[in-house]
């Protein structure tokens, strides 16, 4: 089944950022047409049990039936999860562990599927499925919907802030997918979209990272090869040498004065998109970040801290920041953290992507 994408111009830019994101979050509205979320059992059986009911054309329409005694006694039913309609499977079925919910509670799965669903919006605000990455914790969610045991549906995005020609910019260092998210990016070119199938584990990870090293910028490289070759050639007087070392500091200077705000833009763009383009109409955009940090005191200061701690405060979402050496091994395994990718006196910024899929691409038919 082809997600409808033709091909992908990438440039360094936000526009491309957001574009790798629809094409992503296509591909997983897709998949979660034939694949289920969740590694148990009864899971795959109402995937098998739905697609079935599809095929045979039986999508009856219970939205009728809604609240009254026939969803209800459904709703009680120990074996609801045998039927295929959302309309009659109760949350607890899909593992939902919402603290407000009750042993008497009679919502529907289908209940959930909508931008008002007290449930699904608020479970976000639970201190219980917040993060954490000193104990390899990413996706604290169980349900179908947001816990993906089946480790189908995640994906990393990596990008690298940089200043090149006097901009600053994101760098796109590759995407890695499931191989079931590649299987559906067929039709796009990977040489151009740089979609690969990751080569670590990403279980139900949907994330976006960027690295920051404060103190370097393409440009600064490359006044650097000028200068060699022209020492070579004994063409490098004391004030061109002292000229071109200026405006290297100059630069590096004005990189780190543009991030904070780069910063502030990119996570807006990104919480617009993908709220707009999640895996499903209740995607609530960015759920958390998490800043790893190797030493680098920049991004400890105060104007780097203000703009996602104001980031978080402003859309209620979760944010922590990790020295790298107490990170997990097994994320920094799984994320490609180590010093070799974020060198002493460098951070990288981890985005968390609203995991939440439909259980139904037909919306009212389950």
């Amino acid at each position: 089944m082809a997600i409808p994408v033709t091909g992908l111009v990438i440039r360094n830019n936000l526009a491309s950022l957001r574009r790798r994101l629809e094409v992503l979050s296509q591909s997983i509205m897709q998949l979660s047409l034939t694949d289920s979320p969740d590694s148990s059992y009864e899971a795959t059986e109402f995937k098998k049990k739905q697609l079935e009911s599809m095929l045979l054309g039986n999508n009856t329409d219970i939205k009728s039936f809604r609240g009254g005694e026939l969803a209800s006694s459904f709703l009680r039913m120990s074996n609801s999860g045998e039927h295929s309609h959302l309309g009659i499977m109760n949350i607890k079925t899909i593992g939902c562990n919402y603290e407000k919910l009750t042993q008497e509670s009679e919502i529907s799965v289908l209940d959930v599927h909508n931008e008002k669903s007290a449930f699904c919006n608020s479970c976000l605000k639970s201190y219980n499925n917040n993060p954490d990455f000193t104990k390899g914790s990413i996706n604290p969610f169980l349900c179908w919907r947001r816990g993906h045991s089946s480790s189908k549906f995640g994906f990393l995005s990596t990008y690298e802030l940089v200043l090149s020609r006097g901009n600053t910019l994101l760098t796109h260092r590759g995407t890695q997918t499931t191989k079931e998210i590649q299987s559906l990016l067929y039709g796009v070119d990977s040489n151009k979209s740089q979609f690969e199938i990751g080569r670590i584990e990403l279980g139900s990870t949907m994330l976006v990272m960027i690295q920051i090293n404060s103190n370097r910028n393409n440009e600064s490289s490359k006044l650097s090869e000028v200068k060699g070759i022209l020492n070579q050639q004994l063409l490098v007087s004391t004030n061109l040498s002292n000229t071109i070392s200026s405006s290297e500091s100059k630069k590096q200077r004005d990189h780190k004065d543009k991030i904070p705000g780069y910063i502030e833009k990119t996570l807006d763009s990104i919480n617009d998109k993908w709220h707009l383009d999640g895996p499903s109409k209740n995607s609530k955009g960015i759920i958390g970040i998490a800043l790893i940090n190797n030493q680098n005191k920049y991004a400890e200061g105060s104007l780097f801290q203000n703009v996602l701690q104001s980031f978080s405060a402003r859309n209620q979402v979760w944010y922590e920041m990790y020295e790298l050496e107490n990170v997990n091994h097994i994320i920094k395994q799984n994320l490609n953290l180590s010093n070799l990718t974020i060198p002493p006196n460098s951070s990288a910024i981890c985005i968390l992507l609203d995991p939440i899929v439909d259980l139904s691409g037909g919306g009212l038919v389950g």
